[in-house]
């Protein structure tokens, strides 16, 4: 059962033509968070990073195949909740739990949901709009995505630069409250950024102290931020999952290729 969790992500990533067009077609969902898989050997890395405990409540926001919320859950034990957007990639996600022999149903300790991640900016015209097309859906899942959200003890966020910058205040009162936020490549503002404070609200005014990352690792590359002390990096439920720096020694593509994605569903607008 080692590495369950890797091993069906491999089997069941999206890289055929079919999931492509997928993608293709939901290219509007990926405005403001394009398809960008983290690897396989990131992933054990990230959650290690994280100290996830079976008592945690992991959500990866933009979770993408889900291999992040798979794996917390699978070979850590935490209760896991996978976000996104695009219905193809969450067919993904609960294909990959089957192979891994995971319930990711209602009730289940792996949830894959799918809601507008503009629901936990502020209230602006953007999340407006998020909510109105939520409640278009027939069967939206967006009020357990973001009571899930808002009751996170560790959260995963690999975005772009400019959706980090508008859910700066949603991580930041998570901080706050005990949970502990991972950034993958584009990270919370720094502290010194008066420009990106002053659009704070009042409340996270007095937060600022909590966009200092506690710890970094991959030479920057991927940061966290915690309100409360560290233990010792946690390790999977399975025995022989490599350490991390086995994993580091891999090549970024060692456990599964990334999947070519069309050029449209990749934003290359630049940030506001």
């Amino acid at each position: 059962m080692a590495l369950q969790a890797t091993r069906a992500i491999h089997r069941t990533a999206p890289r055929n033509a079919a999931d492509e067009q997928a993608a293709l077609r939901e290219a509007p969902h990926r405005r403001i968070v394009p398809y960008l898989q983290t690897s396989c050997s990131l992933v054990l890395l990230a959650l290690r990073a994280l100290r996830l405990t079976p008592s945690d409540r992991f959500v990866d926001l933009g979770c993408g195949d889900g291999r992040l919320a798979l794996a917390a859950a699978a070979d850590f034990g935490a209760h896991a909740v996978g976000i996104d957007v695009a219905p193809s990639l969450l067919r993904v996600c609960r294909r990959a739990a089957r192979a891994a022999g995971c319930d990711c149903s209602r009730g289940a300790r792996l949830r894959y949901l799918r809601a507008d991640l503009r629901l936990l900016y502020e209230e602006t015209e953007e999340a407006e709009e998020a909510e109105e097309a939520e409640e278009a859906e027939e069967e939206g899942e967006a009020e357990e995505a973001v009571e899930a959200a808002g009751r996170a003890t560790a959260v995963y966020a690999y975005l772009l630069p400019a959706v980090v910058l508008r859910l700066t205040p949603f991580l930041l009162r998570a901080i706050a409250r005990g949970a502990r936020v991972l950034t993958l490549e584009h990270h919370l503002p720094d502290s010194t950024d008066e420009e990106a404070l002053s659009s704070l609200p009042p409340d996270c005014q007095r937060l600022t102290r909590f966009l200092v990352p506690v710890e970094t690792h991959l030479f920057g590359r991927m940061r966290l931020y915690s309100s409360t002390s560290l233990g010792p990096l946690t390790h999977p439920k399975t025995e022989d999952v490599p350490t991390v720096q086995q994993v580091l020694m891999k090549p970024l593509q060692s456990c599964m290729p990334t999947a070519r994605l069309p050029s449209c569903c990749i934003s290359t607008k630049e940030p506001a």
